[in-house]
C-alpha cells in the first residue's frame, strides 16, 4: 500500500507512513505504537530507499527479519 500511495498516487512518503502508523495507533489508543520515540515499543520496518521494498523488521526491539531473511 505504501508503494501504491507513493508511486501511483504521488503521496509523499512521510504522509503515507503517518496514515498507517501514528494515526491508527492514536485511534486505537495504542500508546506505545505508531512512532519512533523514547519509551515506545521499537517496532520498525526498514524499506529500500528506491524501491520501498521491505528489507528488515524489528518488533519490540528484536529483529524478526534482517536483510530480507527471517531470523525469528
Amino acid at each position: 500500500e505504501i508503494k501504491d500511495c507513493v508511486f501511483n498516487a504521488e503521496i509523499p512518503l512521510e504522509i503515507a507512513l503517518k496514515t498507517i502508523t501514528d494515526n491508527p495507533a492514536k485511534i486505537l489508543k495504542l500508546h506505545k505504537k505508531g512512532k519512533i520515540a523514547k519509551g515506545m515499543d521499537a517496532d520498525l520496518c526498514l524499506l529500500d530507499k528506491v524501491s520501498l521494498d521491505l528489507v528488515s523488521v524489528m518488533a519490540k526491539g528484536q529483529w524478526m527479519v534482517e536483510n530480507g531473511k527471517p531470523v525469528v
